[in-house]
């Protein structure tokens, strides 16, 4: 997802969000298990046009990341893993180049 603001001529502001959940399900030791990771960041994204073709990207903003792993089915063990959330910065820099 991503929201842009234009302010100025050669500068972008956009807020920007992404959210990416793996799922699976195995059989360990006899038993069904289910193993679950979630990660995501959300940012702020200035676009700084450099020419006529090129532009800089850089995103600051918070990273998240969970990882779970369920034995069993019942909404009580979820609640007890929602604890298992952990923050840190997110930085990155992109280049875009248009034709």
């Amino acid at each position: 997802m991503s929201l842009v603001n234009k302010f100025l001529k050669n500068i972008k502001l956009g807020l920007v969000s992404e959210v990416q959940v793996l799922l699976a399900t195995a059989d360990y030791q006899s038993k069904e298990v289910a193993l679950g990771s979630q990660i995501g960041h959300l940012g702020i994204r200035p676009e700084i046009k450099i020419g006529k073709h090129l532009a800089v990207q850089p995103t600051a903003g918070l990273a998240f990341s969970r990882n779970t792993y369920f034995e069993d089915k019942t909404f009580q063990v979820y609640y007890n893993v929602l604890k298992n959330n952990k923050l840190s910065p997110y930085l990155a820099v992109g280049l875009k180049y248009d034709r």
